[in-house]
């Protein structure tokens, strides 16, 4: 039986630090909402020995939980903590108030009880913001935290999901509900599209991707910004311009959808970029875009006839060779504008 746990924490961007950081943390409960801290503020930050160490709300007035990893993830009745552990965190988002995936550990150890992180392991930032106490803790090359504009896959509200207590694992209960076991699924590919492509790298990475990448989100992606609603629009008008039908913006998170004159279903994501950003452009839009997907196919997974839809990566600059064969070769298509209209490239057959 596999061993996973979903942890819900308040909303951050980071997750690592909170005192002279340029973040804020956004819900979690009645104490973070009531001073704007918690002890999740770090879990996302390396520590000294180059492992994260996570915290979750276990306690409660009147007492501190412990958590029942016996019965949550198979460990031994009498042991104090369980390794080989894939640990979910969610959050709820700011606005839309539902909760979402934001990271994960891979291979992480999960404890009983609170455990205090030694002074000598706390890195600057731990001691900073005040955090010493772990529940769960891995290696930070194993830790994943995905950019707000990424954080697309959302949780149920319904019996069987997530209550109020922060903590949920799935795996180990009888009778899951159709709807659990398609957010697992999609789970299982958004973790392996990310971990596989290196889009987003870990926590503890030699890689010098992570801070373009990051630039990138931060400028084009966390805000929708005019240029977004002006590229959006130029290619909405001329798409129409050209025949096609069923045309709808913004439905789903979809940026715009519609059927060509053959019948096929269009998922676009709109991409707006600067020089240089191109193929973090497209990297973002295809692991949206295999989002957008699943979802459309779990609708009409009943009608036999369904086809895949075609996914469509706009852009506001043509993209060079190697990042144009990055996303055709990946069976996605791409536009970018030409003239009074736009051009649209599709690997062939």
């Amino acid at each position: 039986m596999r061993k996973r746990i979903f942890f819900n924490v308040g909303w951050m961007e980071k997750y690592q630090g909170l005192k002279n950081c340029d973040d804020e943390l956004k819900g979690g409960g009645r104490y973070p909402e009531e001073f704007g801290e918690g002890g999740e503020v770090n879990n996302f930050g390396s520590a000294r020995d180059k492992n994260v160490y996570g915290h979750v709300e276990t306690s409660i007035p009147g007492r501190d939980r412990r958590i029942n990893i016996e019965e949550l993830l198979g460990a031994e009745k009498d042991s104090q903590k369980i390794d080989g552990v894939d640990v979910f965190w969610t959050a709820t988002h700011p606005t839309e108030r539902r909760r979402r995936v934001v990271g994960w550990y891979r291979n992480a150890t999960v404890y009983r009880e609170r455990q205090i992180l030694k002074e000598v392991i706390q890195s600057k930032q731990h001691v900073l913001d005040g955090r010493d106490s772990f529940i769960t803790v891995a290696s930070a090359e194993n830790a994943f935290v995905l950019p707000p504009a990424l954080r697309t896959l959302r949780l149920g509200t319904r019996k069987g999901w997530m209550g109020h207590t922060p903590w949920w694992a799935p795996d180990r209960k009888k009778n899951l509900s159709n709807n659990v076991k398609i957010f697992l699924s999609k789970l299982d590919g958004l973790v392996e599209f990310w971990e596989n492509t290196g889009l987003i790298p870990p926590v503890e990475s030699p890689s010098p991707a992570r801070d373009p990448v990051w630039r990138y989100i931060t400028e084009q992606e966390i805000l929708i910004s005019p240029k977004h609603s002006e590229l959006q629009k130029k290619f909405t008008n001329w798409t129409a311009e050209k025949g096609n039908l069923s045309i709808e913006e913004d439905v789903d998170f979809v940026d715009v959808r519609y059927i060509d004159k053959n019948k096929n279903l269009f998922l676009c994501e709109i991409k707006p970029c600067e020089i240089g950003q191109v193929r973090f452009a497209i990297r973002t839009a295809m692991g949206q875009l295999l989002d957008y997907c699943q979802r459309e196919m779990a609708k009409v997974k009943r009608i036999k006839s369904a086809t895949k839809p075609k996914l469509l990566i706009v852009l506001e600059r043509k993209p060079n060779e190697e990042d144009e064969k990055l996303a055709l070769s990946n069976g996605f298509g791409l536009a970018y504008p030409k003239q009074q209209g736009f051009k649209i490239s599709f690997a062939k057959n």
